[in-house]
């Protein structure tokens, strides 16, 4: 990859920094916290971290096996209740951007890192599939409901305890992200900036997005040669940082394929794509297209020099088994560019939001119950109910066979079943790098996009192994230390 001079950039920095610590304060919310930890600091992108010890008094905090940085050092863990949640107050009407990052680290000596459920106001968010070697992060962009916003993690499986890592709160401005309603939240599956290593957060995006480098694959990193970039025409307002550097095609003929990270099974999404021209153009021009699934998308796209122009993709569903293409539009001269993009999946409908203490979800499958089931009839606000995976027996009660709430008994030994002696799933560890997507049939093949060590869905990122080798190191040495002691 191609390394270009700074000393431009820094001039820049030192210029724009402090303007860009007054919005850190000026923003309606910028919470950031610490999981597992009792003091404060401050990292070196100048945003301030505090202890959780004020929010839980029956969480427990732990410290990892492998170290990897002061934030990923420290854990809460939730032995006790099946749902635990942190509440963020934030303006009536407020948008926020939600981050929750789990880092499991081997913390408790056991290779077994757990699988638990992550909720959002007590909607369902994602089942959390934690890795070893992986940090793992879910980020949502919505309006609360209320005057706050929850952050839940519920046991789903026996003997594996929920945690979390970090949780992270930012405001959004109102009018970003708009082609979605209100109640309605945007699931970050990936959001990379190209043609660079780097990766930008705040302070050069006050909103703290955070933009992971990505790469391609038959394509070249170019450097944009504006001074300067207007920002101001895109809806979202990405940071200059994003804009400065992209990827290119070699030929017009050649074409670029995103990868999306987008699950098997269709869902609806918002894909936004960033174009700012990297050169002065005066007797040629660039001109591309989007093609979904090899039908044209948009109409043709013409990159501003010094400026960005954004492309939204909405109001629509895809799957994994989608292709987004950007080709050359047959009259441009020059080959399609692409500076960054972002990849959302849209949430179903957003109940109201619920008190952590409401009840409304109760996973309590794997747990080797027995007797007859009980009848939940009285529980009016119940939305799911798991007993999955215990010694149940009996018959249903009759309230149960009318219910309207998702209820799951299976592997019981209820009467007309058989009793399974099935034991209950364990979770497997979800480090495997999901192999790049295949470029549709035909010379010349797309170039791809991808997001360096492929980030899964949300943002997955894999620890750096010489990090662990060092870690490893350490604990050898102060076993021998020890040894010597004795």
């Amino acid at each position: 990859m191609t390394s270009y001079p700074v000393p431009v950039l820094l001039f820049v920095a030192v210029v724009t920094l402090p303007l860009l610590l007054v919005s850190q304060t000026s923003l309606a919310v910028f919470e950031s916290i610490n999981c597992g930890s009792s003091h404060s600091y401050t990292d070196e992108n100048f945003i301030t971290w505090r202890g959780d010890d004020t929010f839980f008094e029956k969480g427990q905090s732990r410290t990892v096996m492998y170290l990897t940085s002061e934030l990923m050092s420290t854990l809460r863990i939730f032995p006790t209740r099946k749902k635990n949640c942190y509440s963020i107050f934030v303006d009536h009407g407020e948008k926020v951007l939600v981050r929750a990052s789990f880092y499991y680290g081997n913390y408790d000596s056991k290779s077994s890192p757990p699988i638990f459920d992550l909720h959002l106001d007590g909607n369902y968010w994602d089942t959390v599939n934690t890795s070893s070697y992986y940090l793992i992060s879910r980020e949502a962009i919505y309006v609360p409901e209320g005057n706050y916003t929850s952050i839940c993690v519920a046991q789903i499986r026996a003997n594996q305890l929920p945690f979390i890592s970090a949780l992270e709160v930012r405001s959004i401005d109102r009018n970003f992200y708009s082609h979605v309603d209100l109640n309605h939240a945007l699931f970050l599956k990936g959001r990379y900036a190209l043609g660079t290593n780097q990766t930008v957060r705040y302070p050069k995006d006050v909103c703290d997005r955070i933009w992971y480098p990505g790469y391609g694959t038959g394509l070249l990193n170019v450097k944009n040669e504006a001074l300067a970039i207007d920002v101001s025409a895109a809806e979202e307002h990405p940071p200059e940082e994003v804009l400065e550097n992209a990827v290119i095609n070699s030929s017009t003929r050649e074409t670029i394929l995103l990868f999306t990270g987008l699950p098997p099974k269709e869902v609806s999404i918002y894909i936004i794509t960033y174009f700012s021209e990297v050169q002065f153009l005066q007797n040629e021009i660039r001109s591309l297209q989007i093609y979904i699934d090899d039908k044209p998308f948009s109409n043709p796209i013409i990159p501003p020099y010094g400026s960005v122009v954004q492309v939204s993709i909405t109001n629509m569903t895809a799957s994994a088994n989608s292709s987004f293409v950007l080709k050359a539009t047959s009259d441009s001269s020059l080959p399609p560019v692409l500076n960054c993009f972002e990849v959302y999946t849209i949430s179903d409908a957003l109940t109201e939001g619920t008190d952590s203490r409401d009840g409304r979800n109760r996973y309590l499958n794997g747990y080797n119950l027995s007797g007859l089931l009980p009848d939940f009839s009285s529980m009016d606000a119940l939305q799911i109910m798991n007993l999955s995976y215990n010694r149940f027996s009996g018959s249903l009660p009759t309230s149960l066979k009318d219910k309207n709430f998702e209820f799951d008994a299976s592997n019981n030994c209820l009467s007309g079943t058989e009793c399974s002696e099935t034991p209950l799933p364990s979770g497997g560890d979800s480090s495997e790098t999901p192999s790049p997507p295949q470029g549709p049939p035909g010379p010349p093949p797309p170039s791809s996009v991808y997001p360096y060590d492929f980030p899964m869905s949300g943002g997955s990122r894999k620890i750096d192994k010489l990090l662990m080798l060092l870690a490893f190191i350490q604990f050898s040495l102060l076993s021998l230390l020890l040894v010597n002691i004795s």
